[in-house]
């Protein structure tokens, strides 16, 4: 979903038919098997692919291609990239829609027409109120502005960008007050409404579960046991980002992502729990929980397998348990907010192996 909002942003600077096309069918718009997704793939580049070849030296054209990007930029910052691309550049188009409307360009049906096709495949178009004042001073060192004079793309119909350059202060705060949200109200034990984001990292050899010795891994595939996590993170109120990689440099670029943000982390180390040091040193970074789990019990095979690097700067260990493991490391986490300081109990069939 969250890619459409390129394809929609296309339709809006230069291909309306993009627009007919998902206004006539949202939810085939929305389906990797929606009989006209091919063709606004189509469209949508061609759109980029146009523009790219009247400016190849970027002097200028080619920034109608930031339409709704401004803001986008500064949600995803302000945010701390929690936000995927799409869903920023969303609400951003809204923004620069509001912002056009405002200063008399652009009819306040194509506001609204704006509102419409984005929500129709289920992309957002608010962000929270009380994010405005970080939000304007991440624009004003955006790589966009003038010196401190903010630029936007806006529209003065569809088809037709423009540039609005140093709006006036009072114009940006009306335009952002009619896509502001209230900030959610706190939950009882302080939990924010907000799902918590939670990384749930494997190793190398996991992408085969299903097919590789599944007397010692199980039947269950990979794409399964992420679609189990996905799900049980939404019945635990997180939003649940499972990822896997064979390369240890990946992993570890993911570890320091999840320090850098504070996130809690879920980690199969795999074959690396016995002997990398470099992930081993990542996991020490940790500024939130991290649990590492294993789908076998190590401690019955054999004795290379019985030695972990990571469990001593780990915040606890599951293992034994086949896919469950997982679930019961994001059960563990969906209980006070980690981050807020607090350590997961203790967790049973501590261990280290994959």
């Amino acid at each position: 979903v969250s890619g459409l909002a390129e394809i929609i942003k296309a339709g809006f600077i230069a291909d309306p038919v993009i627009l007919d096309l998902i206004e006539a069918d949202p939810a085939g718009a929305r389906s990797p098997r929606g009989p006209q997704l091919p063709e606004l793939i189509r469209r949508s580049l061609q759109v980029k692919a146009d523009v790219v070849a009247r400016d190849l030296k970027e002097a200028g054209p080619r920034e109608i291609l930031n339409y709704g990007h401004t803001l986008a930029h500064a949600i995803e910052r302000s945010e701390r990239y929690t936000w995927r691309h799409g869903e920023a550049v969303s609400v951003g188009m809204v923004f620069a829609a509001e912002l056009a409307a405002l200063d008399g360009r652009l009819p306040v049906e194509e506001v609204a027409r704006h509102r419409a096709v984005l929500t129709s495949v289920g992309l957002p178009v608010t962000c929270r109120g009380d994010r405005w004042p970080a939000l304007l001073d991440t624009m004003r060192v955006d790589k966009k502005t003038r010196g401190a004079r903010l630029r936007f793309i806006v529209l003065d119909a569809v088809g037709r960008p423009s540039v609005l350059a140093d709006p006036a202060p009072e114009l940006l705060e009306a335009a952002y007050a009619r896509i502001a949200a209230p900030a959610p109200e706190p939950e009882p034990g302080g939990r924010s409404g907000e799902p918590r984001r939670v990384l749930v990292l494997s190793g190398p050899n996991l992408g085969r579960l299903g097919s590789r010795e599944p007397g010692i891994y199980g039947t269950t595939s990979y794409a399964e046991l992420a679609e189990t996590c996905r799900s049980l993170g939404k019945e635990l109120g997180l939003d649940v980002d499972v990822r896997r990689s064979d390369d240890e440099a990946e992993l570890i670029h993911w570890l320091h992502e999840a320090a850098d943000l504070a996130l809690p982390v879920v980690l199969n180390p795999a074959a690396f729990t016995h002997y990398s040091y470099a992930l081993r040193d990542a996991v020490a970074q940790r500024t939130a929980p991290l649990i590492e789990v294993h789908l076998s019990n190590p401690h019955a095979r054999e004795p290379f397998r019985h030695r972990s690097v990571i469990s001593p700067v780990a915040s606890g260990t599951i293992a034994g348990l086949g896919t469950d493991s997982y679930l019961l490391a994001l059960r563990s986490l969906a209980g006070p907010d980690p981050r807020a300081g607090a350590e997961p109990a203790a967790a049973p069939g501590a261990g280290a192996d994959r």
